[in-house]
């Protein structure tokens, strides 16, 4: 290195911190005053006043405010030591030297002896009761029965909440145990102390207990004379400076990572922390790691952040993110500051970018940000997050809830890390002078008292079993560290139940692997992360052109005759008129394929076909597919111009219909009209695909065999493509991916032409079933539906959705099963809600809900089956991939598009994109998000799954359906609207309530829209577009605009009042948005707390939160 600067930035921040602090120990026993922090003074403590609380206090304050995710615990300290050779003598002694010990530190240590205000400001308390420790008797349990008893005690110290505005915010909890133990569980408010403070609270506590007329060094300062002395500085015009230039960043640096979520994070949802260690590399190979991070001028902690950065972009929604970094910061104010008891802890936010560039190089990028970081050690990481909590309107979530750190050089490193360890035996707690020596009578007895006490008072030996902080604020967090022998180990800290189950092992797997290769192959710093992750995946997969095997067009047809035959009297087709035997069906086809051949129809033919009836459309389809050709099915409720459009466009050559659709039907002149009025039995026949001869042609499987035109808005119909490998694959997997036997019943209400429409009857033909249609049958009640199900015997339930819902809604009301015979509900192409799978449940165990989507053109539908009792959806197609950015396959449980493709030779595999998110779950299976574009809103600075916020709309007793989608409004970002089929309009208010009590405020939807019927478009599926909406729309009542009552005039200006104090800011209306005037989290819940305190009113910010205005607080008071 060419300069000592340069060799110092390369140094490790806990080498950087441990220079500065030796070489101030070494210049002078002053304080650093040419720093301009300014020296706290001799004298004890400044003022018992109450005052501010620290930017960490203020973290941990508003973490356990009930407002915030995950606040129904609290942050906590846990320690637990084991404490053996014991008996009843040492067990007296023990307690009372160890309510000495805390005696002589609470009145050594102000912070604790401090309690937290209502109005989030702390006081040390002048006078206090001794604290007692209570003795909790466990001797002569069963031992599932005492770790059951002490797991409990565990789980309440870990997680429940302190109560701040009482003394003591800390508590010490002995178990006597059989066979001379004790276990001594401890919990300590991290208002208190940060880690390290821990490690000498219990330094100082242990060296009381053994020496209890011990004195230590006294202390010149507390806690509150550096909080006091630090808020003071603040203002100061090198703090301020360097405050405006973090603050100024908090508008451009992006949130935490989006890691793919278990359960919906609410306030009141337990934080449910986990803490475990496990070592990730071995001495020599930790070795070679920091040997290569050196020589690229890298730190060890620079590396081994980098490598957790690539981990969490693999799993994360955004690829741009920040993590918190935790770091230390005890300011140079008094000589004895690195003595006292406190919270010393920040943070520092760096951004990651980790799809740029190599390893080394984004290594060096965020080594620089730390390094600039730590040269400013007045800017607060927390005040940027709540600055950036604010601008980015996340409340009450964290922005930031992914930290990282580190903790090596240091002489406390292994306890820091709170790994258990064998401590050395406890001090030498037998010199508990009980007996007090007499003349030399008592000389004379020390030997024999020697030899005896070793009897009486054996040596106590400790052990820390478990030490760690268990925070709300944290949702995943690993500390790294070195052990006695150099191994590379981290404690890893998450919060379990944000997490899918397996996602933590494998991003821990994944973690120790990159390290295991950046340690081991040069090549892997040169990488990118997509490939140094690669290897790291399964059965990776690469995204082709797709290039399926050919088929030919008779592959369908010769499996489908051979169907037809061995079904031959079996029913095909039952309709109001008559039912059709597949005999009859395959004879009616071959007449008109006949009738289609002399007519000059070959495969390279286009053949329209305008009818009305489902068994003469299904014929006249198959007698077309028969020859080769392609049918254009012409839907009946298209408008002359449209199938005028639709034949031009396709350039149809030949149309099949009856004379009684064509008067009514505008056809081009050029156009070769054939009626099926024409045909005469026993003239038109064609009895097996060999008799047509040279007419068929062997034609790709990707070659068109249906064409389906719906009605449309504009003069174009809509259009949907059916290929030859796509009929194929219905009609030879639709039994077995279903799980359906052979001859079941299909009752298909779609319109005909429609896709669900051909899908039905191509499956249940391929499986010799029977699809039943009635014309009207969707306009009659569900009780005489339901009659003609029955007397149907009806197997397989296939209907657009305002039928299905209709289902859902007389499956509740009657509270019995439909029939015995039903056993599959199927919906296309849609989401299957969680009122339909609630009441199938509950009414029809017997009864499986499975959905389909069709893949268009890859001849793979993506069957999706429902959970019971959920509305997640699973697939377990073996031809199915997830695939994320730069087309590799994602991680478990990270989130991409699924692709499906038959597999192929060599390693590549030729995907087709479905149109559908999802995520690999650990057991293998995929779970089924929604529609790319539908199922998926980027809105209120998060990635959001519209079916979270859907299943629990559907929850509420009132709403029978419901369907989320983001709206952009004026250009400039998404709002999420809800459309709702609700039982009672009068719900709606109670609806918004019912939201906030169990959804994040930033899934809430900004607007919810009533609707009459659920609606759909030509095709049957349902259509949230706003022309077919709007005729679907609820009128709601108009409101209220009198003249407000005084009382909330008066309540409008009295919370005017408030919000200007707490803002400091005046001119404040009533519609103004609260973080629009510069409102954050620790200004609201002090506002909050002062409405509740004057108003008698608690206000939950999720209600308030979803309209920041005085126009609504006032709403929420008067209700």
């Amino acid at each position: 290195m060419s300069s000592i600067e340069d060799r110092i930035a390369l140094l490790s921040p806990e080498k950087r911190e441990l220079l500065r602090k030796r070489l101030q120990e070494k210049i002078t026993d002053e304080p650093d005053q040419q720093a301009g922090i300014p020296a706290i003074g001799s004298g004890g403590p400044i003022t018992n006043e109450p005052y501010a609380l620290t930017e960490v206090q203020q973290v941990y304050w508003l973490g356990q405010s009930g407002y915030f995710e995950a606040s129904a615990g609290g942050s906590n300290l846990y320690i637990e030591y084991e404490i053996s050779n014991i008996n009843f003598l040492t067990t007296a002694y023990l307690r009372r030297r160890l309510e000495a010990a805390i005696d002589q530190l609470v009145k050594r240590h102000d912070v604790l002896r401090t309690i937290i205000l209502d109005s989030g400001r702390q006081q040390v308390l002048e006078e206090y009761p001794r604290y007692h420790v209570k003795l909790n008797d466990l001797r002569g349990l069963k031992e599932e029965v005492l770790e059951k008893a002490l797991e409990s005690a565990r789980r309440r110290m870990r997680t429940e909440k302190i109560k701040v505005r009482e003394w003591p915010l800390f508590e010490f909890l002995p178990h006597l145990l059989s066979r001379g133990r004790m276990v001594l569980q401890i919990r300590i408010s991290p208002l208190l102390m940060d880690g390290t403070s821990r490690i000498q609270f219990f330094q100082e506590l242990f060296h009381l207990m053994e020496q209890p007329r011990a004195a230590l060094p006294p202390l010149e300062i507390g806690f509150s004379d550096y909080a006091v002395a630090w808020q003071a500085y603040r203002s100061s015009r090198a703090v301020t400076r360097s405050r405006e230039r973090w603050l100024r960043q908090a508008g451009t640096l992006p949130m935490g990572p989006l890691l793919p979520g278990k359960t919906l994070i609410l306030p009141d949802t337990p934080p449910d922390i986990r803490i475990w260690d496990e070592q990730l590399l071995d001495n020599h190979t930790c070795k070679l790691l920091v040997e290569k991070a050196a020589h690229r001028g890298l730190s060890l902690s620079t590396v081994l952040m980098s490598a957790f950065v690539d981990v969490l972009a693999c799993r994360s929604e955004v690829p741009r993110f920040s993590i918190g970094l935790i770091a230390t910061y005890r300011p140079p104010m008094h000589q004895q500051m690195h003595q006292v008891l406190g919270n010393f802890n920040t943070i520092h936010l760096i951004e990651a970018d980790p799809w740029r560039g190599t390893f080394n190089e984004r290594a060096h990028l965020l080594q620089r940000q730390a390094v600039e970081h730590l040269d400013d050690p007045f800017g607060s990481g927390f005040e940027v997050l709540r600055e950036m909590n604010r601008l980015h309107a996340v409340a009450p979530r964290t922005g930031v809830t992914v930290f990282f750190n580190t903790v090596f050089d240091v002489d406390t490193a292994e306890e820091s890390a709170g790994n258990v360890s064998n401590s050395p035996d406890m001090p030498n707690l037998s010199a508990l002078h009980f007996a007090k020596k007499r003349g030399a009578a008592a000389r004379g007895l020390q030997s024999d008292w020697n030899k005896l006490k070793q009897v009486l008072l054996p040596l106590p030996k400790l052990r820390e079993r478990e030490a760690g902080l268990y925070t709300n604020q944290i949702q995943l967090l690993p500390t790294l560290y070195r052990d006695m022998t150099g191994s590379l180990h981290c404690k890893w800290q998450a919060m379990e139940s944000a997490f899918p189950e397996g996602m933590l092992e494998d991003l821990q797997a994944a973690y120790r692997n990159l390290l295991g290769k950046l340690a081991l192959q040069e090549a892997c710093w040169q990488m990118t992360v997509a490939e140094n992750m690669d290897s790291d995946i399964p059965e990776n997969r690469q995204v082709s052109i797709d290039s399926p095997a050919s088929l030919t067009s008779q592959a369908f047809f010769r499996y489908d005759l051979k169907r037809m035959e061995e079904h031959g009297a079996h029913i095909a087709i039952s309709a109001k008129e008559r039912d059709i035997s597949y005999a009859s069906l395959f004879s009616r086809s071959s007449q008109i394929a006949g009738l289609l051949g002399d007519a000059g129809v070959t495969s390279h033919t286009r053949v329209g076909i305008v009818l009305d009836k489902e068994q003469e459309y299904i014929a006249a389809v198959l007698a077309v597919l028969q020859l080769g050709a392609v049918a254009l099915l012409i839907r009946p409720d298209l408008t002359p111009t449209q199938v005028v459009s639709s034949m031009q466009e396709e350039r149809i050559e030949v149309v099949l219909s009856c004379e009684a659709l064509l008067e009514r039907t505008h056809v081009p002149e050029q156009v070769l009209l054939l009626y099926l009025n024409d045909i005469q039995d026993g003239v038109h026949r064609v009895d097996s695909l060999g008799n047509l001869g040279e007419s068929l042609s062997v034609l790709a499987s990707d070659a068109p065999a249906c064409i389906l035109y719906g009605p449309a808005g504009g003069s174009k119909p809509d259009k949907m493509v059916f290929t030859y490998r796509e009929l194929e694959q219905w009609a030879n997997g639709y039994s077995s991916r279903f799980n359906l036997e052979e001859q079941e019943i299909l009752l298909s209400l779609w319109p005909i032409g429609s896709p669900a429409w051909l899908m039905d009857w191509v499956g249940m033909f391929g499986s010799g079933g029977t699809v039943v249609y009635q014309e009207h049958l969707r306009e009659y009640s569900m009780d005489d539906l339901m009659q003609f199900a029955d007397r149907k015997q009806i197997t397989v339930w296939s209907t657009p959705m305002p039928v299905t819902n209709r289902l859902q809604n007389y499956l509740k009301q009657k509270m019995q099963s439909p029939g015995p015979s039903l056993k599959r509900i199927l919906i296309h192409n849609d989401r299957v809600s969680s009122s339909l799978i609630s009441a199938v449940t509950a009414y029809c165990p017997q009864v499986s809900v499975v959905a389909v989507w069709r893949i268009a053109g890859s001849g793979m539908p993506v069957i999706v089956h429902a959970g019971r009792g959920e509305a997640k959806m699973y697939c377990s197609h073996a031809d199915l991939s997830v695939i994320g950015r730069n087309a590799a396959t994602c991680p478990v449980w990270a989130t991409g598009e699924i692709y499906a493709g038959p597999p192929q030779e060599g390693h590549q595999q030729f995907l087709i994109q479905t149109g559908l998110v999802g995520r690999k779950t650990s057991d293998g299976t995929i779970e089924v998000l929604g529609e790319r574009d539908n199922g998926v809103v980027h809105a209120k600075n998060a990635v959001l799954y519209v079916w979270q916020i859907e299943q629990e709309l559907e929850r509420h007793p009132a709403v029978q359906w419901a369907a989320v989608r983001g709206n952009v409004r004026n250009g400039e970002h998404e709002q999420l609207v809800a459309y709702l089929l609700m039982s009672s309009v009068e719900e709606k208010e109670a609806l918004w309530r019912f939201l906030s009590s169990r959804l994040p405020v930033h899934m809430i939807p900004d607007d919810i829209v009533m609707l009459q019927d659920i609606p759909i478009n030509s095709w049957g599926r349902v259509d949230l577009h706003e022309d077919i909406c709007r005729t679907m729309i609820l009128a709601e009542a108009s409101p209220d605009h009198s003249q407000p009552q005084i009382q909330s005039l008066h309540l409008m200006k009295g919370l005017i009042n408030i919000w200007e104090d707490v803002l400091e800011r005046t001119g404040v209306l009533v519609d103004d948005s609260f973080f629009a005037l510069g409102g954050d989290s620790l200004r609201l819940v002090n506002m909050l707390t002062i409405v509740q305190q004057s108003y008698g009113q608690h206000v939950h910010p999720a209600d308030f939160l979803l309209d920041p205005t005085i126009e609504r607080l006032v709403k929420i008071i008067s209700s």
